[in-house]
């Protein structure tokens, strides 16, 4: 699974490419500006992501309300590819996002050490289990969007120096990566599914864009 990780982010680097040809931002400019400009970028397709996940869980609050699970568990995955395309630009490869041996170890891991439960969540004891799924993931969600908002802080520094040296977003991209984790976690995602599902989700947008052109 280690291999099977590091080849997923070695196939969204490819399928994803960071340079002048894509963005003309890039012309001219130091490699540190290129990790910048690409996390605030992958940033905001993130937010897009998010904010499309948002729209699918947010109708459970209503009665009747229902979630389309075929479109949040795409959407998962597409949260997964982005994270890690980001996580790579920023000197992230598999062996510092895995702990253990494999990724279904750091599932089970961030799921112990980073628990949603009533135990903890006071607020979801005597809450029905089919409710009780949805209060999880809306929680994972939240924490999600919380280290996004810290990484938003950091990225709007570089409009108030031209000093780079500074940029370290390390810290809130493993955070949105835990988080990602939990909500794939909880939605019923193993390891090897969320990897193959990933997988697929880049090779469909290859085959969008090569119709599109």
């Amino acid at each position: 699974m280690h291999r099977e990780l590091q080849n997923l982010i070695e196939e969204i680097a490819n399928s994803w490419p960071i340079n002048d040809d894509v963005y003309p931002e890039l012309k001219d400019k130091k490699l540190g500006c290129r990790s910048l400009f690409a996390s605030e970028h992958i940033q905001l397709h993130l937010c897009g992501t998010m904010g499309k996940i948002a729209s699918i869980i947010e109708p459970k609050d209503h009665a009747g309300g229902i979630v389309n699970r075929f479109q949040l568990t795409r959407l998962i995955a597409k949260s997964f590819v982005e994270i890690l395309r980001m996580a790579e630009i920023n000197g992230f490869d598999a062996s510092s996002l895995i702990l253990g041996e494999d990724l279904q170890g750091t599932m089970n891991f961030w799921s112990e050490k980073a628990p949603i439960t009533p135990e903890i969540y006071i607020a979801l004891k005597n809450i029905e289990q089919d409710n009780l799924k949805h209060k999880e993931f809306l929680i994972a969600f939240n924490r999600a969007r919380q280290a996004m908002g810290d990484l938003d802080r950091i990225l709007e520094m570089r409009y108030v120096t031209n000093n780079i040296t500074w940029f370290n977003a390390k810290q809130p991209i493993l955070n949105i990566f835990i988080a990602i984790l939990r909500m794939a976690d909880i939605h019923g995602y193993n390891a090897q599914t969320l990897i193959e599902t990933s997988s697929e989700k880049i090779y469909l947008s290859k085959r969008k864009a090569t119709r599109d052109d």
